[in-house]
Order: structure tokens, then C-alpha cells, then sequence
């Protein structure tokens, strides 16, 4: 998983659902706070929430929201919700490949 490369948003989204699922202090904070950091944080954001509203029984659902803001978080989604997940993934690629 390379949080780092600026076309991987599925790995940082998966890597985020991972952590905040876990509920527990992150470690590595570096490696968390970089799915949000790399001009496509806001549809990371976004995916989390489509994830929770998904499957709303899960430790995700439950922890989210002491992980990331839930206005700004809410906002994307909201602005998002139409779109497809690969729809959502291309967006969230060209952000961060066009401010990169």
C-alpha cells in the first residue's frame, strides 16, 4: 500500500477505513495524516463517509468521526454523492495529480 504515490486514492482510502476502524491511537501518524494530504483528501474524505453509509454497523461508521471532521467531511460527500466510485476515484486522481 503507497499512501504516498499521488494516484494511489484507493490504497490511502483503504489504509484510512483501516486505521480508523482499529480505533486506537495511530502510530504512524505521518502515513495516516498523508491520505489526507495529498490534494485529494476531500474525496478520501468523501469515500469514508460513502463506506459508513454503506455499512453503518461497522467499527468505521462507529470511530470516523474522531478521526475526521465531520462538517468538511460531510460537505465533500454531499457535493460527491452523485457520482459512481470510479467517477469518484477519477476526480480525486486528477486533484491530486493537477496540484502535484
Amino acid at each position: 500500500m503507497d499512501v504516498y504515490n499521488s494516484i494511489a486514492f484507493e490504497d490511502r482510502v483503504n489504509y484510512a477505513a483501516s486505521v480508523i476502524s482499529k480505533g486506537k491511537p495511530v502510530y504512524n501518524a505521518r502515513h495516516f495524516d498523508t491520505c489526507f494530504e495529498m490534494n485529494d483528501g476531500d474525496y478520501v474524505a468523501a469515500a469514508l463517509v460513502r463506506r459508513t453509509i454503506k455499512n453503518p454497523n461497522t467499527q468505521l461508521a462507529k470511530n470516523l468521526f474522531r478521526y475526521i471532521g465531520q462538517e468538511l467531511a460531510m460537505a465533500k460527500y454531499e457535493s460527491t454523492k452523485h457520482l459512481t466510485r470510479e467517477q469518484l476515484r477519477e476526480a480525486a486522481q486528477l486533484s491530486a495529480t493537477a496540484k502535484a
